[in-house]
């Protein structure tokens, strides 16, 4: 284990220990939602099913509840609502990432569990962002020598080399693949395929698909999967302008397209041009999916948004998950909806009437509303969720 690797976990343990011991800090932890063990997270990484549990890795910075040069801490679980925290799993301590390990995502092969993350460093002057890969040896994360995997002498056009990141990979037959954006030199993102037949070399594919207009600048986090016999490409576009049509947040959102992925010409084709909101609320983004042992898509995004950070300046840890949901295609849409574990920790059903204005008064609660109307009636039925100030109203 790296000495900085070492240090991280030794900050982790230290304020765990100091959470433990405080029932104020205890109190503020969340219960269905994986949170931070100690200072900073933000976007998923690698989230995937692995010897018999779900694994969650996650961009972090154990020294502050700000951002900072990013390591990755990990958590398993055995029913996607309680997680188990693990040694973090990889530092900035290498010469190709020494300035941070940004996101990436993970894969089993052969019974080892693969990952692919963006390694980022300094070249002169300058900041670069390159690909790089791990293993998991059944004790701790190793780094190859061969690293980094990608870089730009790989692409075959000039692009901003500091922004070349988030690299999702899957397996396809003999060969893997990985997904990752860019920004090209007019400004706008853009996904870019390659192929490998053993995770060490790796060949360029082509341009899946891009911005061609100005609805977004750089694209972030790109997930690209088959689902209800539909291509879905998941992205989280930057720069965007506030609309209301579309739901779109001025600044960073995270969205979807629905279309065909042709392997065989590199090329996604869109069902529609216009990118479709994800979730539309400000704390979503860099979502990321992963196929379960049955067969189900299940999504996990940071539950946050670079233009919403309110952290409390007495926690000690910043940043929190969004609960795990299952994706489907119906009716030519994605839906979502929680995955069924949480039903197993449901408490008391009540069953009633609703007249009047109802308040309930609870810190930590999951709710789930089947609401039957009088045959022949119409009636406005409005929820609240929150406190005076912020709150949610459906």
């Amino acid at each position: 284990m790296s000495e900085k690797l070492e240090l991280a976990e030794k900050r982790m343990a230290e304020i765990q220990a100091q959470i433990a011991s405080s029932e104020e800090q205890k109190k503020l932890l969340p219960r269905f939602h994986f949170s931070s063990p100690c200072g900073w997270i933000n976007d998923p990484n690698g989230f995937c099913f692995f010897d018999g549990e779900f694994h969650l890795f996650a961009q972090w910075h154990p020294y502050s509840t700000r951002w900072g040069p990013m390591h990755w801490c990990h958590a398993s679980s055995k029913n996607l609502v309680k997680w188990k925290t693990l040694p973090p799993a990889i530092a900035p301590d290498s010469q190709a990432d020494s300035e941070g390990c940004f996101s990436g995502s993970a894969i089993e092969h052969c019974g080892k569990l693969f990952i692919a993350y963006t390694s980022v460093a300094k070249k002169s002057d300058s900041i670069i962002q390159n690909q790089c890969a791990a293993f998991f040896d059944g004790k701790k994360f190793v780094k190859p020598n061969f690293n980094p995997i990608l870089t730009a002498s790989e692409i075959p056009f000039e692009y901003e080399t500091e922004h070349f990141r988030d690299p999702k990979i899957w397996r396809d037959g003999e060969k893997f693949f990985l997904a990752a954006v860019l920004k090209k030199k007019d400004g706008r993102g853009a996904l870019v395929i390659f192929e490998s037949a053993d995770f060490e070399k790796w060949n360029f594919l082509g341009i899946a698909d891009e911005e061609k207009t100005s609805q977004s600048a750089m694209w972030e986090c790109p997930d690209i999967f088959s689902l209800g016999g539909k291509s879905v490409f998941i992205l989280s576009p930057q720069e965007m302008h506030a609309e209301k049509k579309g739901g779109f947040n001025k600044g960073n959102n995270t969205v979807y397209l629905l279309g065909e992925f042709k392997k065989d010409e590199c090329k996604f084709v869109r069902e529609k041009s216009d990118f479709t909101m994800l979730d539309l609320g400000m704390d979503f983004y860099a979502a990321q999916t992963m196929q379960d042992f049955s067969g189900r898509r299940i999504m996990i995004a940071w539950m946050q948004n670079w233009d919403s950070y309110n952290t409390p300046k007495n926690y000690l840890w910043s940043g929190m998950m969004t609960f795990p949901r299952e994706l489907k295609i119906e009716n030519g849409k994605l839906i979502q909806t929680p995955v069924c574990e949480i039903e197993n920790f449901y408490g008391e059903k009540i069953v009633g009437k609703i007249t009047g204005e109802k308040k309930f008064s609870l810190r930590h609660c999951a709710l789930k509303l089947k609401i039957i109307p009088k045959t022949g009636e119409r009636e406005m039925l409005n929820v609240k969720i929150g406190g005076e100030k912020q709150f949610a109203f459906f």
